[in-house]
């Protein structure tokens, strides 16, 4: 508990207000090259282009991001496929590491990861594993010698830089080798992953929910002039629509629907009239809670407007279709799309951040649809209505497999430069 409480202490300043403003000109990168991208995949305004699998190109966006954040390093993703190989491996890796925890034997089997036994038992998910873990160990390795190579002062605070230099103010020692390697490990994975979910799941939701389509590009073509003006600040904060949009994926398809466990401490805790004795573990899905009707009516709806309460300016909205400010703060109360506490993620303003920009500069830029062709939908990221499990055949809500790193596929889509009739 000392040990993560000094890490997240450290990690802190790296997503400070003030780290976050020096972030935003990587991320702003990063996107235009992901627009550049998807409009070779585009046509004219009377056309539309080749569809395109928003899972690979989001999840290919965000790693480049963190690697840029995390290690001042190009992966160049969206442009090559050196690296492509890594956010799968992670994935597969993430697999294999949650189903192995909850093994009844895991105690005995644990000092076993690594090892060549457990790549034998636990087959390619273990293996993909460890290639993941010396991937990031070897990043990390990188990282060190160019920060020796300048004499200890990189040319940026990169999310490593607060790691490498952090010392512990009780011991006055830093992080180990094996320990900063494990940090780049889940920088990476938490930061790429999650965010690449709520973005390929927001364009599920928005697909097939029209009329928020329409009202979200209006907010945002109806705010610029430029997409060079799509930056941090107020004009960007105004997007109150588009931010609702986001929320309500992060509310139906949150990025991490698993447990995070905690162990009840000494004493015991009771929970709603139950006594639940130390050693316990706990643990509440945010899934669960999300589709929980107390909080959310039609909690299965795709409905942005549950978010927006009648004292906040909304370009797109009249007051009769915002929500009381008393469902907002009800809504709000049982929100744990970050987790919360102590467990809550640090970087959740980095993820908003990087959410709210790539959205708003796709949906300036261009007019986006799911394929007429049916033969062209696939992956779709859809409920299929002949699954044995009803949660499984909902076609408009997006399907994830929770391996804690959930499993998704599609939405596929297709581009076209935008018209701009939207807003005349």
């Amino acid at each position: 508990m000392e040990k993560h409480g000094f890490r997240r202490r450290v990690m802190e300043y790296a997503f400070s207000d003030s780290a976050l403003r020096s972030s935003e000109d990587f991320i702003i990168e990063n996107v235009q090259i992901f627009c550049e991208e998807l409009s070779n995949t585009a046509a004219t305004p009377s056309k539309w282009g080749t569809p395109q699998d928003m899972n690979s190109w989001s999840t290919y966006l965000n790693y480049d991001i963190m690697g840029d954040l995390t290690f001042s390093t190009k992966f160049n993703c969206m442009r090559s496929e050196e690296h492509r190989y890594v956010p799968a491996i992670m994935i597969t890796g993430t697999e294999f590491l949650y189903n192995f925890g909850y093994l009844p034997f895991v105690r005995f089997v644990r000092p076993l990861l690594g090892s060549k036994l457990l790549e034998i038992l636990g087959g390619k998910l273990a293996r993909d594993g460890k290639r993941y873990v010396e991937y990031a160990a070897r990043q990390m390795v990188l990282r060190l010698e160019d920060t020796e190579k300048n004499d200890a002062d990189f040319p940026r605070k990169d999310l490593m830089h607060y790691l490498i230099n952090a010392e512990d103010p009780q011991t006055g020692q830093g992080l180990s080798p094996t320990e900063l390697a494990a940090e780049s490990s889940l920088l990476m994975a938490a930061g790429s992953d999650t965010t690449s979910t709520a973005l390929s799941g927001t364009f599920f939701y928005l697909l097939h929910s029209p009329e928020c389509l329409e009202k979200a590009t209006i907010e945002v073509r109806s705010m610029f002039n430029s997409i060079e003006e799509i930056r941090g600040g107020s004009s960007l904060g105004s997007l109150v629509y588009l931010r609702a949009c986001i929320d309500e994926t992060l509310r139906l398809s949150p990025p991490v629907t698993t447990n995070l466990m905690v162990e009840v401490l000494p004493g015991g805790l009771a929970v709603d009239g139950n006594h639940f004795p130390e050693g316990t573990t706990l643990g509440v899905s945010p899934y669960v809670v999300h589709h929980n009707a107390q909080y959310y009516p039609d909690p299965y709806v795709y409905r942005p407007e549950r978010w927006i309460s009648r004292d906040k300016h909304c370009s797109v909205l009249t007051d009769d279709q915002k929500s009381t400010v008393e469902s907002v703060a009800n809504a709000r109360s049982a929100f744990f799309a970050f987790s919360a506490g102590p467990h809550g993620c640090l970087g959740k303003n980095l993820a908003y951040l990087e959410l709210i920009i790539t959205l708003a500069m796709l949906l300036f830029k261009f007019d986006i649809r799911i394929p007429q062709d049916k033969e062209l939908r696939e992956p779709s990221g859809e409920g299929m209505s002949g699954n044995k499990h009803p949660g499984r055949r909902r076609r408009d809500e997006y399907q994830l497999v929770e391996h804690f790193i959930p499993i998704k596929k599609g939405p596929m889509v297709q581009f076209r430069d935008a018209r701009w009739e939207l807003i005349d």
